[in-house]
């Protein structure tokens, strides 16, 4: 039997679709949050293996673990950036937005190896044989009413009309990575891992929640 954090994130699909995610993804990371709802969901779909969180591999933890006799299964490793940053749309990248095309913007390989990359290196590093699933959330932020862009951390960098065009430079991004570090050599399940949720009052947002899952096989 494959084990696999899909299932478990689409069985998610109504929660990650609500006002509550929409308010969280808003003011943060929302990765320990989902962390913490696919916990008991991967104990449910998979028993008798036992899932838990912040597990010790090799002097690092992961996120989540499925474990059988107590040795691990699957690892489970979450990320989150918004948009904005993975283009890395920064506050100095704004005053030059209309002077170079969009591809321009994405991060530099120094960028990409300090993010992902780096985390993609640091665990297959490990001394460990169990296949890692990278999950990586990237918020997009679609529309912010004044109020929204006023309170808003990230406004910044998150503004929706010059993220939309990035994100599918994103998933190439996030293609190119799986080709090399994992197996099947594509990235699964993009777009269908897409959710939008709404804000309510007293500011009102649409987040896009963009997932994307990167496949490592065991050593």
């Amino acid at each position: 039997m494959r084990l696999d954090v899909i299932p478990a994130i689409r069985d998610l699909g109504e929660w990650l679709e609500s006002a509550e995610v929409a308010t969280i993804a808003l003011n943060g990371g929302w990765e320990l949050t989902l962390r913490d709802r696919l916990l008991f969901l991967l104990q449910e779909r998979y028993p008798p293996l036992v899932a838990v969180s912040e597990w010790p591999v090799d002097g690092a933890r992961a996120d989540l673990a499925l474990l059988r006799d107590g040795q691990p299964q699957l690892l489970v490793e979450l990320k989150h950036n918004y948009c904005g940053q993975l283009t890395e749309i920064t506050g100095a990248a704004l005053t030059v937005w209309d002077k170079k095309p969009s591809e321009d913007l994405l991060p530099s390989p120094r960028k990409q190896r300090s993010g992902l990359e780096n985390d993609l290196a640091k665990w297959s590093a490990r001394n460990t044989s169990c296949p890692i699933q990278f999950v990586h959330l990237v918020t997009q932020v679609e529309a912010l009413d004044d109020v929204g862009t006023r309170t808003f951390k990230y406004s910044n960098i998150e503004r929706p009309d010059r993220t939309v065009q990035n994100l599918e430079r994103i998933a190439t991004y996030f293609r190119e990575i799986q080709v090399r570090v994992g197996n099947p050599p594509v990235l699964r399940q993009y777009p269908e891992l897409t959710f939008r949720a709404e804000t309510t009052e007293p500011y009102c947002a649409t987040c896009r929640l963009n997932i994307f899952v990167v496949d490592k096989n065991g050593a």
